[in-house]
């Protein structure tokens, strides 16, 4: 593992390779256009290339901020993810008549970070929210979430565990009360 931003070393491949080659393609694609190269762009009615011809318009968009951040390896990522989240809200704006009123949406996103063979994968939570059905926002639950995600889990299950046994120890106990005098 070399700690590369953008790079993972995957199961069965020798060396590093690209976390999310879509997105890569996506930023050379972005860089070349803001360069003024002509750019060959697949045909978006071929099944297999329209995605990545709708993945290169959407980043477009952050054109400016990939081109400028310190580290674009660190930006595109979240660069994706914004793409993502503006996507997903055409889509609930376009379905919001066929959402049965009533209806809670429960909405996660964030950035799903590779790690290499051997370690657990990390989540960086960007939203957590419940949207009624129209699509509004009800309750943003990003801080519990991250809240409940700084918690010492071994020391809570070791402290659910202690209970669970003194409270089984307890049953088989009397409650005499003691008169000091």
């Amino acid at each position: 593992f070399d700690g590369v931003f953008g790079k993972v070393n995957r199961r069965g491949h020798h060396g590093s390779g690209t976390c999310c080659t879509s997105a890569y393609v996506s930023l050379a694609y972005v860089k070349s256009v803001a360069e003024g190269n002509t750019i060959h762009s697949p045909d978006p009615s071929d099944p297999i290339d329209a995605q990545q011809v709708f993945v290169d318009s959407a980043m477009m968009a952050h054109t400016d901020r990939l081109l400028n951040a310190a580290n674009p390896d660190v930006e595109l990522p979240h660069a994706v993810y914004d793409c993502q989240s503006q996507l997903l809200k055409r889509i609930m704006e376009k379905c919001q008549k066929d959402i049965p009123v009533g209806t809670k949406i429960a909405l996660l996103g964030g950035v799903q970070v590779n790690t290499p063979e051997g370690l657990p994968e990390y989540f960086l939570p960007k939203r957590f929210s419940l949207c009624n059905d129209k699509g509004e926002v009800v309750e943003d639950l990003l801080e519990s979430l991250i809240e409940e995600g700084q918690k010492d889990v071994k020391a809570i299950l070791l402290e659910s565990k202690l209970k669970k046994k003194m409270d089984a120890a307890k049953k088989g106990m009397l409650d005499i009360p003691m008169d000091p005098y």
